[in-house]
């Protein structure tokens, strides 16, 4: 109901959304009945069918590669519209070139390779520090899973635990090299990008 009255009393000239969960459909759905444009933003390999976006007049997404997937997949033509990248607040002033970078350590992003990666850096290179910064997912749970996992019961020390940063850039003062060891399809991951804005390579 409250949807409806949004669409009601602020008569919108277009729906944009993103996502496949209830509230996003019947929204969508709602839209469409009453007249009113619809745009859906795809950006991720997992729809295994056409039911989230019947209601789309248009699908846009951020690269061709998942442009040519669903065409392939779904027989869907999304328009791909690129990443729009505020550098003002990616781009860091300075850089101390001394810690490896993670940002949001999921598992399906690889978060138990990152822990691999820390657990040998702790036997053999303690000297480098990692930065791992909070996503969806943070570096404590990924953290007391793998040391549960290997028994072993002091936590990593050469890692350094960030909150979820609202400006990127605060994550690549120290940043040498940026970790994107992901486990499923990425549309085009948006820390790569910014990484090499920093000139920090993937």
């Amino acid at each position: 109901r409250l949807t409806q009255v949004e669409l009601e009393s602020f008569e919108p000239d277009v729906v944009f959304s993103y996502g496949a969960r209830p509230l996003d459909l019947l929204t969508q759905y709602e839209a469409r009945y009453r007249g009113i444009l619809t745009g859906t933003y795809l950006v991720n390999g997992t729809y295994a069918s056409n039911r989230w976006c019947l209601d789309s007049n248009f699908i846009f997404t951020d690269t061709q590669a998942t442009a040519n997937h669903y065409k392939k997949k779904l027989l869907l033509s999304p328009i791909c519209i690129g990443k729009f990248i505020n550098k003002k607040s990616v781009i860091s002033e300075t850089n101390s070139r001394e810690s490896i970078l993670m940002v949001n350590p999921a598992v399906e992003k690889g978060g138990f390779i990152l822990a691999q990666i820390v657990d040998w850096f702790s036997k053999y290179r303690p000297d480098i520090p990692f930065d791992v910064v909070k996503g969806r997912s943070g570096w404590d749970e990924i953290d007391t899973a793998y040391r549960s996992h290997i028994s072993k019961e002091k936590p990593f020390d050469n890692v350094n635990a960030m909150p979820h940063q609202k400006n990127i850039k605060t994550a690549f003062k120290r940043a040498r090299i940026t970790l994107v060891p992901s486990l499923w399809y990425e549309s085009g991951a948006r820390i790569i990008a910014e990484s090499l804005l920093n000139k920090v390579p993937c």
